[in-house]
């Protein structure tokens, strides 16, 4: 996978390519605001080839690559959710935005503070040389809703 990312000065356009494979290539034109761009970790129905991504692409974001999150695991009742748990890893996508107006659209959908909440977290390429961690926000299913639905999940597995 080849990323390029070369930002001008403040108020200059840039473009973003990224090529993921021989079938999927995709070039941005984006002005460089001066703000820090906005990583955003996807694991479900927000990634790409997914019917949520719409969400993502219409916002103008950029596909950064296939990456790693240490200590979470998944948990599915209809839909995923990402849960801390100590050892576990799920992997995902990380897209990027020149601003926080996909925040917005994605609070919405995931009903941030209901069903998930939004956290920064650190994310990892996978790749097998040591990287620099991305910090990035992800959505992890809410303890009000989605703990109650594992612990009933496990007592329908114990009996």
């Amino acid at each position: 996978m080849a990323n390029t990312l070369a930002k001008p000065e403040v108020g200059k356009m840039y473009i973003h390519k990224e090529n993921f494979g021989k079938n999927y290539a995709r070039e941005c034109l984006y002005v460089n605001m001066g703000a820090e761009m906005i990583n955003l970790f996807v694991y479900g129905t927000l990634k790409h080839g997914y019917w949520n991504n719409h969400i993502l692409t219409s916002a103008h974001g950029v596909l950064k690559g296939d990456y790693l999150a240490y200590n979470y695991t998944l948990v599915q009742q209809g839909v995923p959710a990402a849960l801390p748990e100590y050892g576990s890893t799920i992997s995902g996508e990380v897209w990027t935005f020149p601003d926080n107006t996909v925040l917005k659209k994605t609070d919405w959908l995931e009903s941030e503070g209901e069903y998930y909440i939004r956290k920064e977290i650190e994310v990892y390429l996978r790749v097998e040389a040591p990287v620099q961690p991305v910090h990035t926000y992800i959505y992890l299913g809410s303890p009000k809703h989605w703990n109650l639905s594992l612990n009933r999940c496990r007592m329908d597995d114990d009996g």
